[in-house]
Parts: C-alpha cells; structure tokens; sequence
C-alpha cells in the first residue's frame, strides 16, 4: 500500500519512480534535479535493486532531507524490468513518471507537463523535447523525434509511433496513470516498453512540450546506454532475463494482439493488423497489399 494512503495524507499529483542499480556515478545530480522542480507536488519513490556502490548512501540522506522522497532497497537483484513494474505499482497518483538515475529533468519539465494533461483529458502522455548529452559534450543536441500523436484515428497514432519511435524518449514523459494501469505491468523483457508505449497510444494522444527540458545521457554505464547493449549484465538482474530470440518472438507477437485488447472500432484493429502485417519485410508487404486489394474490391 502506497505510503500516503497507509498514513491518512492526501496522494501527491504525481508519483515519480526512480529503478536504480549501481548509480552512484550520477545519481546526486539527477535527484537534485527532480527535488529543484518548480511543480513540488510529487513524490519520490526510488527503488534500488541491491547495489553495491554509494547508491543506498546517497538515496538515504535524501530520503532523510526531504519528505518527498521515498527509499527502499531491495535484498537481491531482480533485474531492471521488474524494478520499472514496482515504482509504478507502489503508488497511486494521478499522474505517474520512471526517471533514470543517469538523465537530468529542467526544473520545468513537470510543470509544463502538468499543465497540458489537466487541460486535456484525451492526452495519456505528455513529454518535453529531449537533448542528448554526456560528458564530453554537456550542452548536447536537441533529439529530433515527432511523437506528437494527435490524430483521431488510433490506427494513425500508432503509425506515426512505430515510425518516429526512435530512443523512445518520450517513455520518461509524464503519463495518466489511470489509463496506464490499463496496460501494466509490462512485460519483463528487453524493449517491451516500446510495446507499451504503442498500446498506449490506442487509448489517447501524445504531447510533446516544445522546450528542451529532458537531458538523456549517453555514455558507457548510462541507462539509456545499458538498456541498448545485447550483453547480459547484472543490470537486466537475474540470469533467465529474457534478451534472446525467445522475447523478440513474444515481442512482435504482442504487437498484433495488442489492438484486439484496446477500446476501439473493429475496422480500427483492421487497419493496425494490416499494417503491422506491411511492417513485416517483403512478406509482410505482400500479403498486406493482397489483402488490402481483396478489401477494396469489397468495398
């Protein structure tokens, strides 16, 4: 039971959970930057998957200093999906964020946020532009990606999502947590979050914010870096974490059973199955083109 519900005190707007394994490296920085929000009604919840550097020090003398901050240490690695899965189910705020303990937020970032999802009820996700940075080159550049879905129609959504999806930044943009939940947990796998986020654009639209209010690091030992590496580390946790054929198999599996699952017209789901089918190389082109002839015939 989330920790403001089990004291009697009103739930925060916004829930942020931070999964971290061994993030000693930039975590201070990134804490200080979500705590320096302009937007203060949130909390905290970070969730350490048994590390074994200064992350347990650092995360404890913040949870000591600030009452919206949250800690728990985990006894035992269970690997980076299932720590995104908990942050989540541990709160219950209207409005839900995953940080990474490597990426820095602008101390607008939540606010702007804020203010576009309470203003209007059909966007799901709200993100702002993203600059990709590291060490070597602190400025950065703006990551050019249109995940602006605003179209009507959800079979357009989710084209647009699978074309522009790219880093998939916007998965650290600030979500409606009741239609969220709708899709939660996610599978614990490499890249299924990707799936998530596709399902997710059924339900409702996405809004970029356009200022650069999100630095993602990328440099060995960031997350965005971790996430995208083939090896298995200690950071996917335990050693039947899926990262072979087997959930890549699952994972395109899931994207033509996904539209079946959402609140939307048949023809809808139709024209997703058909493009996905279009997404599958030259076969899937074909068969997708002979179906779309014997439709049309039909129609």
């Amino acid at each position: 039971m989330p920790a403001a519900e089990s004291q009697g005190q009103r739930e925060p707007l916004l829930a942020v959970g931070m999964p971290v394994y061994n993030g000693a490296q930039w975590l201070q920085e990134s804490i200080e930057k979500i705590l320096s929000q302009r937007f203060t009604d949130f909390e905290l919840l970070i969730s350490d998957n048994a590390s074994d550097d200064d992350t347990e020090l650092i995360c404890s003398r913040f949870a000591r200093e600030d009452p919206r901050v949250r800690y728990r240490r985990l006894e035992s690695n269970q690997g980076v999906f299932r720590n995104h899965n908990d942050v989540f189910d541990l709160t219950s705020s209207k409005y839900f964020k995953w940080a990474s303990c490597s990426d820095l937020c602008e101390p607008l970032f939540f606010q702007r946020c804020i203010e576009l999802l309470e203003a209007r009820d059909e966007v799901v996700l709200a993100y702002p532009q993203s600059v990709i940075f590291s060490s070597l080159d602190p400025k950065g550049v703006v990551y050019y990606q249109n995940l602006t879905l605003e179209d009507d129609r959800p079979s357009a959504r989710i084209r647009m999502f699978y074309d522009w999806v790219g880093l998939n930044n916007a998965y650290y943009g600030i979500f409606r947590r009741s239609v969220l939940a709708k899709l939660m947990p996610c599978r614990e796998a490499r890249r299924f979050e990707q799936n998530m986020m596709a399902e997710l654009s059924l339900y409702g639209k996405f809004v970029e914010v356009r200022e650069p209010l999100f630095y993602r690091r990328h440099e060995p030992g960031s997350t965005g870096e971790l996430l995208q590496g083939d090896a298995r580390r200690p950071f996917f946790g335990p050693a039947d974490a899926e990262l072979g054929y087997r959930q890549m198999f699952a994972r395109r599996l899931d994207k033509f059973v996904m539209p079946f699952r959402a609140p939307i017209p048949l023809l809808e789901k139709l024209r997703i199955e058909l493009d996905q089918l279009y997404r599958l190389e030259e076969f899937g082109r074909l068969l997708a083109g002979k179906i779309y002839a014997i439709v049309r015939r039909l129609s």
